[in-house]
């Protein structure tokens, strides 16, 4: 696995892309401390993916309806 700091995805999104789409899982890291893992999706955890992309939406509305009933 290799490593990428957060400055290197910054200026290099695209190489990173081309990384992980190859097959590649790169650890991200903040200040020299690990902060989250880059791999490719798989049939297998992109069931996973959708499920939190389902749940921030679903927080998303959650919040707005609060701001909406604050207001």
């Amino acid at each position: 696995m290799g490593t990428i700091t957060a400055k290197q995805l910054k200026q290099k999104t695209g190489d990173v892309i081309k990384r992980i789409n190859s097959g590649e899982r790169l650890t991200l890291t903040y200040r020299g401390k690990p902060l989250a893992v880059i791999e490719p999706t798989t049939d297998k955890n992109i069931d996973k993916v959708n499920k939190v992309s389902d749940s921030v939406k679903a927080w998303d509305r959650i919040e707005s309806t609060l701001t909406l009933s604050l207001i």
